[in-house]
């Protein structure tokens, strides 16, 4: 293995296993768990060796479950590892949660297999595992059983009233092929040099000279600097995509006008003239769970809310409503300023969490010194006196840069979220003969489910 160039771990935990060479080390019922290994210190000269997860750091399986964990070991720049040893371990994991394998060695595409058993208990704890010259790495496992049934619908008279709204949309579905523009979002850093030479331009002859070997006197310097949160940078398109994907909005919805149906229609017959209303739907808050930083077993440590501008995200609606407990809010426009809140959640959320930094101009100011850059180019060229002139082009080329990326994101989430109409039941959960909750409900147009709980 060549010492001087960085390591990427990415584990992908899967529903089947396969493939890669295994260890079979089963660990025995009421057995430890084993001790994280030692980690073989990183040397001065050994810079930009990571691990990162790809897709999410957080898991949930049901009791009695086996997950299948996929490893790959690639070199700084893609190219996988055969042959390398990854480590596998718990920590604060059940008594019955087990390790199928402690050390697997990578195939030739750098893949290496174990399983984890979640064990029969509720409950969480952590799947870790490193390789030489790399930090440890960890996903948390969360053990839940499935939720109880929704109550059975009842008749209701009227829906007139105040309710909290808690809505999950899946805004990729309107999206299309912007999608696959955040989700490679994190290849600019993954090559900065390759990604940053289109945009670094120096005047004259010093510049057609450099202009060949721009890629590699960046990369080189990056390997040197190699920042903390490089690792973390190449997974932000999935981050951005996760919030987007499943994201929670609080919001009120106030009936206040309600015209009553057919006053003799029986439950369970259609009515031929089901009760009309009409109210108000605003968005509160975003809530979206981010719970890296967060010590482990702190239940809620990762609930966060973005609170929304009171009057930005009102929406005047009507629907219907029947004695069997049906709901229908009729199709309506969402005027929802998507792509600002997007943005909001990107600059003060994603970035600061993997970077520290919350811009992408801040990023790459660290990651390339423009100063270092003119000297190397200088020597490169072999033109005295034109570090100056380098390193000017290199300021100009990141600023672009950075542009560039707020760009590319800001209209990869440019959505329409368009017209939209929602379907729910009437429930009475705690039985007292009046509807108190909508249930089961779903979102068209823009895919999402949803529930209100009457104040």
């Amino acid at each position: 293995m060549n010492t001087s160039t960085p390591l990427l771990l990415i584990v992908t935990l899967l529903a089947a296993c396969g493939g890669g060479a295994m260890t079979e080390q089963p660990l025995g019922a009421g057995e430890f768990v084993p001790a994280p290994p030692a980690v073989q210190p990183k040397s001065e000269e050994v810079a930009g060796y990571f691990l990162t997860v790809e897709g999410a750091e957080f898991v949930e399986a049901a009791p009695g479950e086996t997950l299948s964990v996929k490893v790959t070991l690639f070199k700084f720049g893609g190219e996988p590892m055969p042959g390398g040893e990854v480590r596998f371990w718990l920590e604060d994991a059940p008594e019955r949660a087990r390790l199928m394998a402690l050390t697997a060695t990578t195939d030739a595409f750098g893949v290496a297999r174990t399983e984890v058993r979640v064990g029969d208990e509720e409950g969480s704890f952590r799947f870790a595992c490193n390789a030489d010259l790399a930090d440890d790495l960890y996903v948390d496992v969360a053990v839940k059983a499935e939720a109880p049934p929704e109550p059975e619908p009842v008749r209701i008279p009227d829906v007139e009233g105040t309710y909290d709204v808690e809505s999950t949309w899946d805004l990729t579905s309107r999206m299309g092929g912007a999608g696959d523009t955040i989700r490679q979002f994190g290849d600019a850093f993954g090559n900065p040099g390759r990604f940053l030479a289109e945009f670094i331009e120096v005047d004259g002859i010093v510049g057609s000279v450099i202009q060949g070997i721009v890629e590699q006197l960046i990369n080189d310097l990056v390997i040197a600097r190699s920042p903390q949160w490089l690792q973390g940078s190449l997974t932000i398109g999935d981050d951005i995509l996760s919030l987007l994907t499943d994201l929670k909005v609080r919001s009120e919805l106030v009936v206040a006008k309600v015209q009553p149906g057919d006053p003799d229609a029986v439950a369970g017959e259609p009515s031929a003239s089901p009760a009309q209303w009409e109210g108000t739907h605003t968005w509160k808050a975003i809530r979206y769970e981010w719970d890296m930083g967060c010590p482990g077993g702190v239940e809620g440590c990762g609930d966060n809310e973005l609170l929304l501008p009171a009057d930005a995200t009102a929406h005047a609606i009507v629907g219907s409503a029947t004695l069997d407990g049906d709901i229908a809010i009729h199709q309506h426009e969402m005027d929802v300023p998507v792509a600002p809140l997007a943005l909001r959640l990107i600059t003060e959320v994603v970035l600061p969490a993997r970077t520290g930094h919350t811009s992408f101009a801040s990023m790459l100011d660290e990651l390339v010194s423009c100063d270092d850059f003119g000297r190397s180019g200088e020597r490169a060229v072999g033109i005295p006196f034109t570090s100056r002139l380098i390193a000017s082009g290199c300021r100009v080329g990141l600023e672009r840069a950075a542009e560039a990326l707020e760009r590319e994101i800001a209209d990869a989430i440019r959505i329409d979220m368009g017209l939209v109409e929602g379907q729910a039941t009437a429930m009475d959960t705690d039985r007292d003969g009046d509807f108190d909750k909508w249930g089961a409900g779903a979102w068209a147009g823009v895919e999402g489910r949803f529930s209100a709980a009457r104040r």
